[in-house]
């Protein structure tokens, strides 16, 4: 049993490895999506607006009155890993706007369906692999619980053998004193002359030298 445990985990870890899913998403909504938005928000400090609707995104590549500069240095926008362009619609006030890439099945669903947006959204499992509860992984987290507890079993059992130790090394005559009560209980049922005999003769215990000593 004290075996099976670590044993089990480490099959199950590498019998049962991690599901890779779809990261294409957080491609998206934890990289080019913030690097757009802080892109835009530069634009609009240096400008005191944002592009307009028919500017749209390539204002970053040809910043008004100043072409030669733009904001990306490679002279093209970046493109969702599914190969669809960034939708950027404007407020009509001119200072918040909408980012959303159109997804995997690439339709523009106006930040709907699979569009990845820059606000919350939740996503499914069946689009994205986000929030799946696999078996793998289930059995993969019960094993380490497993494994937890049985490190915490063999610690207790470890520090319970350590004690018992140190007390025997801390009382070493304990046992002995034991048995020269259950002697000596015997020796009262014997005659007098033969416990006599054995005390000349020496019979005494480890004991009784170390405390004369």
């Amino acid at each position: 049993m004290m075996i099976a445990v670590p044993v089990a985990t480490v099959a199950t870890v590498f019998v049962c490895p991690p599901l890779i899913v779809d990261l294409k998403i957080d491609k998206v909504r934890l990289g080019q999506i913030p690097m757009l938005t802080r892109t835009l928000e530069a634009f609009r400090d240096d400008y005191g607006r944002l592009p307009t609707e028919q500017e749209g995104l390539s204002a970053l590549l040809r910043p008004p009155g100043n072409e030669s500069d733009p904001y990306f240095r490679k002279g093209a926008l970046p493109i969702d890993p599914w190969g669809g362009s960034y939708v950027y619609p404007p407020a009509e006030d001119g200072r918040h706007f909408s980012l959303y890439s159109p997804g995997r099945n690439g339709i523009d669903e106006h930040g709907g369906g699979d569009d990845v947006v820059n606000w919350d959204k939740t996503y499914t499992c069946e689009e994205y692999g986000v929030g799946c509860r696999w078996r793998c992984e289930t059995a993969q987290m019960s094993a380490l619980v497993a494994l937890g507890l049985w490190v915490v079993a063999c610690g207790a059992s470890t520090l319970i053998l350590g004690v018992n130790w140190l007390r025997r090394e801390a009382y070493p005559c304990t046992r002995i004193t034991r048995a020269l009560q259950r002697t000596a209980l015997r020796a009262a049922a014997e005659p007098p002359g033969r416990w006599a005999d054995r005390e000349r003769r020496g019979v005494r215990s480890p004991c009784v030298f170390q405390h004369a000593n």
